[in-house]
């Protein structure tokens, strides 16, 4: 008796503003919840923005991990490129002192000494100028890396027209 009085209140319309939440349905609302599937797919639906978010977490936590590896990265370049602007201001007091010494051997050289001490505080300026250039981006320390690697170049060339005057 009692269930068929349950179920002609479930099939009419004491039921009808039960709720799918069994915190609120109550206890027609939970028999109504049972069996008619509504609470295992809300237990679904849960369970999927559950999955979605560790993904979504997991995803975020390999981007940090990325972005920190090119931070570790990009100050390792920053160090070379300070070690070399290092090495190319010493090698432009070296080549300083360098003119010094050929100016003093002859004045026979003038015009090549002026030239090649033109040339060393051209070298001396630009190393500064690429100094005040540090940068974070990868594009913007590979070009500031070829451009070291230009006033390298032209350092070694000084260092060899400087030999060659000292040698005369």
């Amino acid at each position: 008796m009692v269930l068929a009085v349950s179920t002609a209140l479930l099939g009419s319309g004491c039921a009808g503003n039960v709720s799918n939440d069994p915190h609120q349905g109550g206890f027609f609302g939970g028999l109504a919840g049972l069996s008619s599937g509504a609470y295992q797919k809300r237990v679904d639906d849960q369970q999927a923005n559950l999955a979605a978010i560790n993904q979504a977490n997991q995803q975020l936590q390999v981007q940090q991990q990325q972005a920190l590896a090119e931070e570790q990265s990009g100050k390792q370049v920053e160090a070379q490129l300070h070690t070399r602007l290092t090495k190319l201001d010493q090698d432009s007091r070296h080549l300083r002192a360098m003119v010094a010494r050929l100016r003093a051997k002859s004045t026979e050289s003038a015009q090549e000494i002026a030239d090649l001490r033109d040339q060393t505080e051209q070298l001396n300026h630009r190393g500064a100028e690429l100094r005040e250039k540090i940068v974070h981006t990868v594009e913007e320390r590979e070009a500031l890396a070829q451009q070291i690697g230009s006033l390298e170049q032209k350092k070694e060339v000084l260092y060899e027209t400087y030999q060659n005057l000292l040698t005369r």
